[in-house]
């Protein structure tokens, strides 16, 4: 990307030195690189908790969906956490030759894939509980609530270990 800009740059700077001047018009341009941390952070807030909205949406519009069960129960953070884990294998991915550490790289990569197979099953089985249940999340094992939660803390830090990565071999 910075190479694109500095190109841009650079054929704005030579038109105007070939007498295609505009006024008094200069075009600068810089960009400043983001942090990793930065990075993990927006990734964090903007990706992890913000992804928790559709599950908040029907509490906060009032709706009969007020308990804790009944938000969690029924299996939707294994479907967020399957999203979380698609986007940091595909931020690994984007840098693959720039990682040196290949044992590193096959263990987020392998895990990760793990973890979508694993939560995608998970969901579905969540999934087929709640159809038989007709529906009412309050008789759901409170073992799919606490097992999605856990996966999607797991999803959010495997996540955002391949977003500090990708911001580190940028």
């Amino acid at each position: 990307m910075e190479k694109i800009l500095a190109a841009v740059v650079s054929e704005l700077h030579r038109g105007t030195q070939n007498g295609n001047e505009k006024g008094n018009e200069t075009v600068s341009l810089s960009i400043e690189k983001v942090s990793p941390r930065t990075k993990v952070l927006a990734w964090t807030f903007g990706v992890a908790l913000f992804g928790l909205l559709p599950i908040f949406w029907g509490y906060l519009s009032g709706s009969e969906e007020d308990s804790f069960w009944s938000l969690f129960g029924k299996g939707d953070l294994y479907m967020l956490a399957v999203v979380l884990l698609v986007g940091g294998l595909t931020e690994i991915c984007l840098i693959f030759k720039s990682i040196d550490s290949r044992g590193l790289l096959a263990t987020l990569v392998l895990g990760g894939l793990l973890l979508v197979v694993t939560d995608s099953a998970r969901y579905g089985t969540a999934t087929h509980k709640l159809a038989a249940l007709a529906g009412d999340a309050e008789k759901m094992p409170h073992s799919v609530t606490w097992l999605s939660w856990v996966a999607y803390l797991l999803a959010a830090l495997h996540s955002s270990t391949c977003v500090y990565l990708g911001a580190k071999a940028e």
